[in-house]
């Protein structure tokens, strides 16, 4: 995990970085309260420590069934993108708020890496193909 003074040495640089919540909660397990807290406290924070727009939320642990619609308004309000861990490739008109990801393991190395897109790549040519 980065300390403060790295998250500033590489904003200053140009690396985006993005909102993930104050705690790491299950966000729809929250009152709207705490959930709105969580969201948007964590985006000020970070504001605050870089001194740049945070525009871009990824929701803890990310699947669906622990993200509620009053979470995703929230997230709409306040960011641009809002990252699930759903994997897959994202299609024009995709809910910005509910972007998929592939996903990567701290130990993959470059092989591995082409493997994944390369297999996420041909599941949505083939998706296009039987439509």
């Amino acid at each position: 995990m980065l300390n403060w003074d790295e998250v500033q040495k590489l904003s200053s640089i140009g690396v985006t970085f993005g909102a993930h919540t104050l705690n790491h909660p299950i966000l729809g397990n929250l009152s709207e309260d705490e959930a709105t807290n969580e969201i948007y406290g964590s985006k000020v924070l970070i504001e605050e420590r870089t001194n740049k727009k945070v525009r871009h939320f990824a929701y803890p642990n990310g699947r669906i069934c622990d993200i509620n619609e009053f979470c995703v308004s929230q997230a709409r309000k306040h960011f641009d993108t809002a990252t699930t861990t759903t994997p897959g490739i994202n299609q024009p008109g995709d809910d910005l708020m509910r972007l998929k990801r592939i996903g990567l393991a701290y130990d993959y190395n470059i092989i591995d890496f082409k493997v994944k897109v390369l297999y996420f790549c041909i599941l949505e040519s083939i998706r296009r193909f039987m439509r």
